[in-house]
């Protein structure tokens, strides 16, 4: 049957990967996994972008360590709701397992509602710091005040982050697979 699939004579794992390809593309969560996956790595890509045009600026090395603290900033708050993701994903996994559906369904409600409040809550407290952060980290005036400066588009780039969790609220919602 994969082999008939074939156009070119290849090898019959290499048909076979290309029937389960196939099937990947009917899939309807094939559309939402590239789509994450093109998100991903373009975030990603962005920061490594914005760290090479930061050499083009007046004051390179105080905006190279302003960058540095809000990137890291932005990775711990990231990786807050990352982890939660992953341990709401176990959880759903084994009540699933378990046939236990609805409470899979309430673990991703209570899973998106935290991610929810761990973002908001952390721009809150990333707007209210803003002058503190950079003292946290660097004793030079520059620095400081550049990073108080960043914290407002840091703190609105958490709450996009939010934009992510509850578009895929819908998919999480249907009970078929794919066949």
């Amino acid at each position: 049957a994969a082999q008939s699939m074939c156009r070119f004579p290849l090898p019959e794992v290499h048909c076979v990967g290309i029937a389960a390809f196939t099937a990947f593309q009917q899939c309807e969560l094939a559309h939402p996994a590239v789509s994450c996956w093109l998100h991903a790595g373009l975030d990603w890509w962005t920061f490594e972008v914005i760290v090479m045009l930061s050499g083009l600026l007046p004051n390179p090395e105080q905006t190279m360590s302003m960058m540095g603290i809000t990137f890291n900033i932005h990775a711990l708050c990231f990786f807050a709701a990352h982890g939660l993701s992953g341990a709401a994903s176990t959880r759903v996994g084994n009540d699933l397992g378990a046939e236990r559906p609805h409470l899979a369904w309430l673990t991703v409600q209570v899973a998106v509602l935290m991610g929810t409040l761990v973002m908001v809550l952390s721009s809150g407290f990333l707007l209210l710091g803003r002058g503190q952060l950079g003292k946290l980290f660097s004793s030079e005036a520059d620095v400081v005040m550049l990073t108080a400066q960043a914290v407002p588009p840091l703190a609105v780039s958490l709450i996009g982050e939010l934009s992510e969790v509850l578009q895929t609220q819908p998919y999480m919602d249907r009970s078929e697979g794919c066949d």
